[in-house]
């Protein structure tokens, strides 16, 4: 693990150029926008936090400037909301329902600049709430738990603002705990409930993403790829499998979990109607506020003045990104993200969100990947970090750096933020 930090991986210092331009913040209010925000970059979307700031708001990567977002919506001040998504221009949200006789979480879609609620859905019937691995100490639930074991992902086939005369657009969620997470879907408009795809041989799945032509493409568990046809409810009554590709890695190839590091993977769509590429996300288990890998958190000595252990939290040292070869049924290590030149290079967002690949250029790096923090199983184990796992990593050269302005000094974000993705035009 030495060796991925040191010599391949590194955190950019002070002195070194950082993957963005740092610029004065500026914030603003969505209200004096004219135009939409969201047909090209992603926004970062930060929740209010805690004793903090009582508002959202949306941080442009491109120019360090911050967006303040309609205010008074019940996320702001109802702790029983939980994000579980981005994708199409939208939040995804679950919002818990207290009954002592049947308690239960409703899904909805909420656009966080006109500070619309949109398309409520099914209840989710899962019985979780007796179940100590949703709630923390306090017997709470929290952001990262919910996401660690009932939702890891949801995502949109296409922006539903553009589907309401056809109701052609389909809620897909990757649920259940690791190792067994499988796919269901919800065409509000078409089936109002909650359907389960055909599982497959490559089962249980890691990650999903949606094409611009309809197509959903589902990582799974042997790094092969499952892929549904998503345009229905014309002449079928349920998404068609398309093909399920087995594919082979590399070798070495950034497998699974040791006593350092663990490894995190996620399906981008390389480009509009392009095949998927596999992200691998390389995450050191404990570093010290140097940055250095830690062996053993226990064996390091307090901070200077404090007898308070030393905080020793997860950080991502890395990323790995693989291009498909369909045809020799291969992962192939890319060296950078897109082809044909420079003039069509791109940028990769990944966390929690739908993840998306965009056009480099106007303050967005080229062959960069934003990140932002998505280990849900450790980001609620200390109160003093979590949710801080946000960044820039650049793959010409392997430095990684946090974003501008306030990441610079903030050590946990509760809840955390994630990135707004754009919003595709939809061929269906």
């Amino acid at each position: 693990m030495a060796v991925i930090v040191k010599s391949k991986h590194r955190r950019c210092s002070e002195k070194e150029e950082r993957p963005t331009s740092k610029k004065a913040k500026r914030e603003r209010r969505s209200s004096d926008l004219a135009e939409p925000l969201l047909n090209q970059t992603p926004r970062l979307w930060i929740p209010p936090q805690a004793e903090k700031r009582s508002h959202s708001r949306l941080y442009n990567p491109a120019d360090g400037s911050s967006l303040r977002t309609v205010e008074a919506f019940p996320e702001e001040k109802n702790r029983a909301y939980f994000c579980v998504g981005a994708s199409q221009g939208h939040l995804i949200f679950l919002q818990y329902f207290a009954s002592s006789e049947s308690p239960c979480f409703i899904p909805f879609l909420l656009n966080p600049i006109a500070g619309t609620h949109k398309h409520p859905l099914p209840k989710i019937d899962v019985n979780v709430f007796d179940s100590p691995c949703f709630k923390n100490h306090a017997g709470e639930f929290t952001t990262g738990m919910i996401r660690d074991s009932l939702v890891h992902k949801a995502v949109l086939t296409s922006d539903p603002s553009h589907c309401e005369s056809s109701g052609r657009f389909t809620v897909v969620l990757l649920g259940g705990e690791e190792g067994s997470r499988r796919i269901s879907i919800c065409a509000p408009f078409i089936d109002f409930r909650w359907s389960e795809l055909d599982r497959a041989d490559s089962a249980p799945y890691r990650d999903v993403c949606c094409s611009s032509d309809g197509f959903l493409f589902a990582l799974g568990g042997n790094y092969s790829v499952d892929v549904w046809n998503m345009r229905w409810g014309e002449d079928s009554d349920s998404p068609e499998k398309v093909t399920s590709l087995a594919m082979s890695v590399p070798d070495p190839f950034p497998v699974g979990e040791t006593d350092y590091c663990v490894s995190r993977f996620y399906l981008v769509n390389a480009d509009v109607d392009a095949v998927p590429m596999l992200v691998a996300r390389i995450v050191v288990e404990f570093v010290d506020g140097e940055g250095n890998v830690v062996c053993d958190p226990e064996m390091e000595p307090p901070e200077e003045g404090s007898n308070h252990p030393a905080v020793c939290p997860y950080r991502t040292v890395g990323f790995e990104v693989y291009a498909m070869d369909a045809d020799r049924r291969n992962w192939v290590r890319a060296a950078n993200l897109g082809g044909g030149g420079e003039k069509h290079r791109r940028a990769l967002f990944l966390g929690g969100n739908h993840s998306v690949s965009v056009p480099a250029g106007g303050g967005i790096a080229a062959d960069s990947i934003y990140c932002t923090d998505d280990y849900w199983e450790r980001m609620d184990e200390d109160y003093l970090y979590g949710g801080h796992d946000n960044g820039v990593f650049r793959l010409r050269d392997g430095v990684i750096g946090r974003l501008d302005g306030e990441f610079e000094e903030e050590d946990r974000f509760d809840p955390p933020p994630s990135w707004l993705v754009p919003r595709t035009a939809a061929k269906l």
